[in-house]
């Protein structure tokens, strides 16, 4: 399994579970003037549409003189069609970002909500992972409230290890352990597998490397480290042998192939949870952290929040929408654990309340002290293409480790060079 389709595979699944969304600048509804309608934006998920129907119904009932209009909607063009309404001026009053929020940022899209924070003592950003609320800021300003957090964890098929009579893999397994575990998991019937060792995502914060700079100016991937996490990519399917191949890979996501049964081990986010746990009921599973490469622990990690559009047309009403999407009753522990509550004690409730598979719920805790997001600049989405090309590429054998380094450090800096 290429790296490029371990992250389309993430993304795929990550647009319809942290709710990718998008928006038509309509306004106005029944008995209500156009100035006490709020517009709100999120994605369209059979899994979580009801989630906001219940929070929508809370607000109003406590909200009397404000109505909300709810814009879910499916599909892949999120961003690009929510760039049209902003140019004309159509954009919803509050909108969900993700991955995107940095380049809506750079334009000055977003209202800064330090004033409205400043105001409402409500609205305490204590317990809130520092790492994640630093996503929403810009030069200083807050330009949105995060609800809640996704993030890479460790799942194993707890009956493939009893099989073998293998310990399971816990927060003390480093990357040697696990190769050596998947390999002796791996099965194979003549050339053919019909069990993998381990899929998913190896990401750069595994590897406690970054794909830029601290000052986020230039590619960081031209380094020893870098071609060696490369290197690993490509050891994976030729060396080790313990992954899908391609052709299984295009037919199977991770998170199938785990489900059927055929992987002992997978680098799974967080939204994978709540499927597989509505849908494995033929084996046992569990979660632990991801293993340490060096040492070092890293958990890729992103959010879902939400932004007021500056130019919205009641901010007053805005903001009383957006601190309630956002607040400790509502996403956060109606959305668990499709995402997984940005506040710390939220969480330590939801894991309480938890049942059933999988086994170690309490690992989503353990692994908060060490998420380590992508860095949120306008040029993410064309960065990590270009890391995906050059690394499949590695993996394919058509250039070596150390050429993909290069071209990845090459091209990511003429983008940034270009965007300055």
């Amino acid at each position: 399994m290429t790296l490029k389709s371990r992250w389309v595979s993430v993304c795929l699944i990550a647009a319809a579970s942290v709710f990718m969304i998008t928006a038509f600048g309509c306004r106005g509804g029944g008995g209500f003037s156009d100035s006490n309608v709020v517009t709100l934006s999120f994605g369209l998920n059979v899994e979580t549409r009801h989630i906001y129907e219940e929070v929508k119904k809370e607000f109003e009932a406590l909200n009397p003189d404000i109505k909300i209009k709810e814009m879910p909607i499916e599909g892949k063009e999120y961003y690009k069609k929510l760039q049209t309404m902003i140019a004309g001026n159509e954009a919803p009053d509050i909108m969900w970002m993700g991955m995107g929020f940095g380049e809506f940022a750079m334009r000055g899209v977003f209202m800064p909500l330090n004033n409205f924070l400043a105001a409402d003592s409500s609205v305490d950003l204590e317990g809130i992972n520092p790492a994640i609320l630093e996503m929403y800021k810009t030069n200083g300003m807050i330009y949105g409230l995060p609800y809640g957090i996704d993030y890479m964890m460790f799942a194993y098929n707890m009956d493939i290890f009893d099989k073998a009579g293998m310990p399971y893999p816990d927060e003390s397994w480093t990357i040697k352990d696990m190769v050596k575990a998947a390999k002796v998991l791996t099965v194979r019937k003549g050339k053919q597998a019909e069990q993998y060792g381990f899929a998913g995502s190896i990401t750069l914060s595994m590897f406690g490397l970054t794909l830029l700079s601290e000052d986020l100016s230039r590619c960081t991937m031209d380094t020893p480290e870098a071609i060696e996490y490369i290197k690993f990519h490509v050891d994976l399917i030729h060396k080790y042998r313990i992954v899908p191949n391609i052709s299984v890979a295009q037919m199977s996501s991770t998170e199938d192939l785990f489900m059927t049964g055929r992987l002992a081990m997978a680098a799974l986010p967080t939204w994978s949870i709540v499927n597989l746990s509505k849908k494995v009921d033929n084996f046992k599973w569990g979660i632990t952290l991801l293993p340490t490469v060096n040492g070092h622990r890293g958990h890729w990690a992103s959010s879902s929040g939400f932004c007021m559009y500056k130019n919205a047309k009641n901010k007053e009403a805005a903001w009383r929408v957006l601190k309630h999407y956002t607040s400790a009753k509502s996403l956060m522990v109606k959305s668990f654990p499709n995402t997984i509550p940005v506040r710390s004690d939220v969480l330590e409730g939801c894991l309480k309340k938890y049942s059933g598979n999988p086994i170690g719920i309490k690992a989503l805790k353990d692994a908060l002290p060490y998420l380590i997001p992508d860095p949120r600049v306008p040029q993410i989405n064309r960065l990590m293409d270009i890391v995906y090309k050059n690394m499949e590429a590695a993996e394919l054998r058509v250039v070596t480790p150390e050429q993909a380094a290069r071209d990845i450090t090459k091209e990511c800096n003429n983008v940034l060079k270009q965007d300055r």
